[in-house]
């Protein structure tokens, strides 16, 4: 009997044993195989991190990201997620993301702006990555492409290769839809749409600015856009490294001036049409061919100055003022105007169908798209349109001979009228929109 208990508690202990090494290798396995999210890298000083709390937290290069975390990105800054060690999803210029995550599930809420995903990790068995805005939620995995949230109540795709299943909600039933977009295609979804959104495509002109630079520096990507039929890839490098335009071809000028004699042709070691000099207004240009001169920066703005007036959309809505009213009253009384977008899609996006900026006048485009008609530039007037920024006409802007538009990021119009300088900087590029439109439809 004795011996007999002996070996019924040998036989527990193995029990116990075994199933507490069983116990052991799940845990190990659940951690070893679950997705980890990691703030990977920024770019530019206006990064912040948040915990759900509110709590700001001290960045660190490759910091693990937990359930809650939001990163925000200000004017000329960005920010890099990546997936279990593979970089995955690059934040523009003034946008807002939080992380949620449920065990292996992972979702990023695009609370404004806009996101660029390139998912190639194979995610396992119960996990699953999606981006959610407000008015869709997609699962991304094998794809590539920029999710952009514009306000509380619109959103749209760029799906530059896969293929995604985009979940809509109907308002009419209440029921979730789902939507399919292929490579090359774009949707726009809005929060009161009627009918299914329409599914267009996706011009390389209208791929942002800091996606197409990510497509610029990746081969292997440029390739999978190819194969899956996505937009030109080439046309998208170009918005990013435009086509080299007079560089190769001025070396050999200054060569004319060393002849001894023509000493009174001051004009030729001069060159007024080198894009070396930016600052003269004073130069015609070819209206159709904006200027890419070597460099050129956005001036540093003194907003004590008594000359400069600061429209920030979000301070002025905030206090219950009219937009319109205070940029008018600002355009009377001050000679620069430096107005800066907020932070939703009512604050920084606003509509001014006419607008002539003269008599030395400048206006500074800042994190705002402004929609239009017809602008003017003259009498040595300038307009600076931010790398955050966009000006959108539907019909043409005219620079006349004495004035300058210093553009950073996006200026669209049907056309580009006067003898003005257009001077292209940082992602600025310009886009005839009649010639796109009539591309498109060839």
């Amino acid at each position: 009997m004795k011996r007999n208990g002996n070996v019924k508690r040998m036989l527990c202990l193995l029990l116990a044993c075994t199933l507490a090494l069983g116990m052991c290798v799940t845990v190990f396995g659940a951690v070893a195989r679950a997705t980890t999210m990691r703030l990977a890298a920024t770019s530019g000083p206006r990064v912040t991190l948040r915990t759900l709390n509110g709590s700001a937290r001290s960045i660190t290069k490759n910091m693990r990201l937990y359930n809650g975390n939001v990163i925000e990105t200000g004017s000329g800054s960005y920010a890099y997620i990546s997936l279990d060690s593979s970089k995955a999803v690059k934040l523009d210029a003034n946008a807002k993301v939080q992380v949620r995550q449920d065990g292996r599930k992972l979702k990023l809420l695009v609370k404004k702006g806009k996101l660029f995903f390139n998912v190639n990790v194979p995610l396992k068995t119960g996990e699953s990555m999606d981006v959610q805005t407000s008015t869709m939620v997609t699962g991304v995995r094998g794809t590539c492409g920029v999710i952009e949230a514009a306000g509380n109540d619109t959103a749209s795709v760029y799906l530059l290769e896969g293929a995604l299943e985009i979940n809509w909600k109907n308002p009419k039933t209440g029921e979730v839809e789902p939507v399919a977009l292929k490579s090359g295609q774009k949707l726009t979804l809005t929060k009161n749409a009627q009918t299914v959104p329409a599914v267009t495509v996706l011009a390389p002109a209208e791929v942002p600015a800091f996606a197409a630079e990510e497509v610029a520096k990746d081969t292997a990507l440029q390739q999978k856009i190819t194969e899956m039929g996505g937009p030109d890839v080439q046309k998208i490098i170009e918005t990013v490294q435009p086509t080299q335009p007079q560089p190769p071809v001025q070396p050999e000028k200054p060569e004319q001036p060393t002849k001894p004699e023509q000493p009174t042709q001051p004009e030729q070691p001069s060159k007024p049409d080198q894009p070396t000099q930016p600052t003269d207004p004073t130069q015609p240009t070819d209206p159709t061919k904006p200027e890419q001169p070597e460099k050129i920066e956005m001036p540093k703005w003194d907003f004590s100055s008594s000359d400069l007036a600061l429209i920030d959309l979000d301070t002025v809505i905030a206090a219950g003022k009219d937009v319109k009213q205070e940029i008018e009253q600002a355009w009377n009384t001050k000679k620069t105007v430096y107005i800066k977008g907020g932070s939703t899609g009512t604050t920084n996006q606003i509509n001014i169908d006419t607008l002539n900026i003269n008599d030395g006048k400048v206006l500074v485009l800042d994190s705002v798209t402004i929609t239009g008609k017809e602008w003017t530039i003259d009498n040595n007037a300038a307009l600076y349109i931010d790398q955050s920024a966009s000006l959108q006409l539907t019909g043409s802007i005219k620079v006349n001979e004495k004035g300058v538009v210093y553009n950073f990021s996006m200026l669209k119009a049907d056309k580009l009228e006067g003898k003005g300088k257009v001077l292209l900087g940082g992602f600025g590029k310009f886009v005839e929109t009649s010639k796109q439109s009539a591309g498109s439809g060839a």
